[in-house]
């Protein structure tokens, strides 16, 4: 059917910062580091079945007059780690599945499964046996 989309959002991170007093302000350091779970690449304008993308979505809740503010921030995330050039420390890095909660589990492909064949019974299926599920590259963290 031409003209029908499915759009799934599914909640990678959530990080609550500390209050912010009457009177007082706080401010974020975005230098810093902010360790995201592995989780499939972008993928924006290369197929025109499927698109990821991710937004940092920034909230601040008033108490008083029960407003929100908030703001979007387009994040790209890419299959090689950041690296700088002629530098000695280069990120060590490693294959993972992403994490459940990114994909979602919506959807495992038959072709993937093993003994899904049905049988006419009304029993509940056993354990589901993934053959195959995709890796992604991910930075080791430093201990």
């Amino acid at each position: 059917m031409l003209g029908v989309t499915k759009e799934l959002q599914h909640l990678v991170l959530e990080y609550r910062g500390e209050e912010v007093g009457p009177h007082t302000h706080r401010t974020w350091d975005s230098g810093g580091t902010l360790r995201l779970p592995v989780m499939p690449p972008s993928l924006v304008g290369v197929c025109r079945l499927l698109q990821i993308y991710y937004v940092l979505k920034v909230n601040l809740e008033f108490e008083r007059s029960g407003d929100d503010l908030q703001m979007h921030f387009p994040l790209t995330i890419a299959t090689v780690p950041f690296r700088i050039p002629n530098s000695p420390q280069q990120p060590n890095i490693q294959y993972e599945v992403a994490s459940e909660h990114v994909e979602g589990g919506t959807y495992i492909g038959p072709e993937f499964l093993l003994g899904q064949v049905y049988d006419g019974s009304t029993s509940l299926p056993q354990e589901t046996v993934v053959l195959y599920r995709p890796v992604y590259v991910s930075v080791v963290p430093k201990e």
